[in-house]
């Protein structure tokens, strides 16, 4: 849930169904057969894994009957099952595989503000995917609307692709995330720069400039933190200096923060005896019209207990204590890890991205 939200980031993700069954055998056939040798199954996460796979071919099966079909369709019926198309390549990480579509549907140039939002989303990922991050920022800077572009028809080359402002706001933030996810914090930045300078619409400069300014911080010195924990104890972050300290902020409404605490917890009990710290910082006090301590030190207190969190935990302050400002946080969840020579390293990362990049920074040498 971002604290100041502005644009939605994604289009709504598919919820599939499935059933998986194999053709039927006469009872004749099963008598007189040999029963086939299955190979010994060892662990739930190995039968996880073999289903997964089946899924994803069925997936993709139905990605490219779906991509048959709306090309057969008149133009109504065919925009409802591009829509579908398209929501199930990004849920399902399918940007690769829906690429063609999505160009031959913006070089058509007829479809509604939705469609080419999706289209160029799928488009500009699959670029980034299969590593063209030249040809990615180009992209971007087309899809969000570059000032060169006005006065030329919406499709044309280097033309204004038509999107609403929020479309724009979009793409960019789910660019930004494919792209730190993916460690591609040098592309992200130059990505970023340009359509802070050259996107014709305020709200999406002003998006750029913060995440450029979110950039910033890597391979340079954490930004101070003195304060006081929940438990009335000082803290500075100097003090870590030596060990991997991955700083997490979250607010007390969030539920995506809260859905991040089982796996950060299991992380944390890994790699705490090796050097690795966790400081939590409760922005409550950043949400519009929320400005009591005692509201906001409460509210701190029964997410943690509800949570059973073991870590340090800050309460976000104001003027030179306000830590979103300092470290340039504009959503929560959000993190920053902190390698042992107390310089930025990684921004964001969530699940198993997180976990490798604190198992290196806890492996590197300080």
């Amino acid at each position: 849930m971002k604290m100041l939200p502005k644009f939605r980031r994604s289009p709504q993700m598919l919820i599939l169904v499935l059933a998986l069954s194999g053709p039927a055998q006469s009872f004749s056939q099963d008598v007189k057969a040999a029963p086939a040798q299955k190979p010994k199954v060892t662990s739930i996460d190995e039968i996880n894994a073999v289903y997964l796979r089946k899924i994803a071919v069925i997936e993709r099966q139905k990605l490219e009957q779906l991509g048959e079909l709306a090309a057969s369709q008149p133009k109504a019926q065919a925009d409802a099952t591009y829509r579908e198309y398209f929501q199930l390549a990004i849920a399902k990480d399918f940007y690769m595989e829906a690429e063609a579509t999505a160009r031959k549907l913006i070089e058509a140039g007829d479809s509604s503000s939705e469609l080419r939002t999706l289209a160029n989303l799928v488009k500009i990922i699959a670029e980034v995917d299969r590593g063209a991050y030249d040809d990615s920022v180009k992209s971007l800077v087309q899809a969000v609307g570059d000032k060169t572009a006005q006065g030329k028809p919406a499709g044309a080359p280097g033309g204004d692709l038509g999107l609403t402002a929020s479309s724009r706001g979009a793409i960019v933030e789910s660019y930004y995330q494919k792209l730190i996810r993916a460690y591609q914090y040098g592309v992200a930045r130059k990505a970023m720069e340009i359509v802070a300078e050259n996107a014709e619409n305020p709200a999406v400069r002003d998006l750029a400039t913060r995440r450029k300014g979110h950039l910033d911080l890597i391979g340079q010195p954490a930004p101070p933190i003195v304060s006081v924990d929940l438990e009335g104890k000082p803290f500075r972050l100097d003090a870590a200096k030596g060990e991997v300290v991955l700083l997490f902020f979250w607010a007390s409404w969030c539920l995506p923060a809260a859905d991040q605490i089982p796996a950060l917890e299991e992380t944390y009990r890994t790699y705490r005896e090796r050097g690795f710290r966790v400081v939590g910082i409760d922005v409550d006090s950043s949400q519009e019209g929320e400005t009591d301590p005692k509201t906001i030190i409460a509210n701190a207190r029964r997410f943690l207990v509800e949570f059973n969190i073991p870590w340090t935990t800050l309460i976000n302050g104001r003027g030179d204590q306000d830590l979103t400002r300092s470290y340039t946080i504009t959503e929560v969840p959000a993190n920053v890890l902190i390698g042992r020579d107390g310089k930025v390293i990684h921004l964001d990362l969530f699940g198993s991205k997180l976990d490798k990049a604190i198992g290196e920074a806890i492996a590197a040498k300080p």
